[in-house]
């Protein structure tokens, strides 16, 4: 899996940094977004029906 570098700044003086490791483009799920979002649509429905 490939590693990343992340710099995270705050403020003038101060940095983060972590490492993380992501999947190859291969392993992702991306049919996830899709759902996702049918998800929250079916959340604001039931809401909208809901009266809230």
């Amino acid at each position: 899996m490939p590693k990343f570098t992340i710099l995270s700044r705050v403020g003038a003086y101060v940095d983060y940094t972590c490492q993380v490791e992501a999947d190859t483009a291969e392993e992702v799920d991306k049919s996830a977004p899709k759902r996702w979002r049918a998800d929250a649509a079916a959340e604001k429905a039931e809401a909208f029906r809901k009266g809230r």
